[in-house]
């Protein structure tokens, strides 16, 4: 079942989900206080599949000429922040999924393509320099679930 999650409005922009804004405010933000990090930027795309064309020849009325027709549309993948950081010198793609957009039906095979990507640019590079940071939702709900089990054992009655 899909729960559609609420958009967060402020001084630094549109978020996608509270949860999101959370952990930009608890990740991102300090980091980017501290001085840790510059050109933070929001919603940075990467074509992971360039776009197919072909050339066509076209007939006018005076010559022929060769035009390129697209038969498939570049695929972008759109990281939720981008930014560099100074202490070690990496460029983060950060990515903030819930368990429901985590399994969406696009999103696994993105996430490949843009890990794929990331590993090329490293090997150019000869050694890491751009990092894929993923946060998913479903790790704080297991922990939830923990604090919630311990808590009940430890406050029957009986026990001593």
């Amino acid at each position: 079942m899909y729960i559609p999650s609420k958009k967060v409005v402020n001084e630094y922009g549109k978020f996608d989900s509270e949860w999101e804004w959370e952990c930009f405010k608890q990740k991102i933000l300090p980091m980017s206080d501290a001085g840790y990090i510059d050109g933070l930027e929001r919603q940075v795309g990467f074509v992971i599949i360039p776009k197919l064309t072909i050339k066509v020849p076209v007939v006018l009325k005076t010559k022929t000429k060769v035009v390129e027709r697209v038969l498939e549309r570049a695929a972008e993948y759109t990281c939720d922040f981008f930014y560099h950081d100074k202490r070690d010198d990496t460029t983060h793609i950060v990515e903030f999924k819930s368990r429901y957009s985590s399994t969406a039906r696009d999103y696994p095979l993105r996430r490949k393509l843009i890990k794929r990507l990331i590993c090329e640019w490293n090997e150019k590079e000869g050694r890491t320099k751009y990092v894929f940071d993923e946060y998913k939702d479903t790790d704080l709900v297991k922990e939830k679930k923990v604090r919630t089990k311990k808590t009940k054992s430890y406050g029957k009655k009986g026990k001593s």
